[in-house]
């Protein structure tokens, strides 16, 4: 998963920032050296203390246009954050006979939870070792070592109310351990709508 950037004056502000969009991972950067090594896939975002002191202070206007550099060079699209009440769509299964056809249906994102990207972990040579207390996977090298919470990588878990022309379906995934996203629309998935 990425982690989002925020671009603050304070790491207080960046994490007062973090809490209105409802993140609890993200990179608080207050200078043009902190960017290097960072991914923007998982948004960059500017405190709004930031955007006041933006308009006269000269180091806050080459702040910005290091970041709009940044972004350019990392050559990333933005990735989407799935937070509660966004809207997306989830790939009905249709029925085993053909009958109808697996449809896309208006869903709204109802809970999500950041968890341990297990398959993550372990394609890193990593072993599980139990979890943080937020759930988070507990991760270690096979030599014993433990990896920091904030190494850790992490995806998230989606929960959804799904839009039938018949009624809501409160849809938990498999084993109530949420819905997976596809990239694509896939048979009991959710997928970001394409954009019109």
């Amino acid at each position: 998963m990425s982690v989002p950037v925020i671009i603050a004056r304070s790491r207080e502000d960046a994490e007062f920032y973090a809490a209105l969009i409802d993140v609890k991972q993200f990179h608080a950067v207050s200078t043009v050296e902190q960017l290097d090594g960072l991914d923007p896939s998982g948004g960059v975002y500017f405190t709004s203390k930031f955007e006041e002191t933006a308009r006269e202070d000269t180091s806050a206007k080459v702040m910005r246009l290091a970041v709009e550099r940044w972004q350019a060079r990392t050559k990333t699209t933005q990735a989407q954050i799935p937070t509660v009440s966004r809207m997306v769509h989830y790939q009905s299964y249709g029925t085993p006979g053909g009958e109808y056809l697996p449809e896309p249906r208006a869903a709204i994102i109802t809970e999500v939870q950041v968890v341990g990207d297990v398959q993550a972990i372990l394609d890193r040579g990593w072993v599980l070792a139990g979890t943080h207390g937020d759930g988070v996977h507990l991760a270690m090298t096979p030599d014993g070592k433990y990896i920091p919470r904030e190494e850790t990588p992490t995806t998230f878990r989606v929960y959804l109310a799904v839009i039938n022309p018949t009624g809501i379906h409160f849809n938990q995934g498999p084993k109530g351990e949420g819905v997976p996203y596809a990239d694509v629309p896939t048979p009991g998935h959710w997928n970001w709508p394409p954009r019109a």
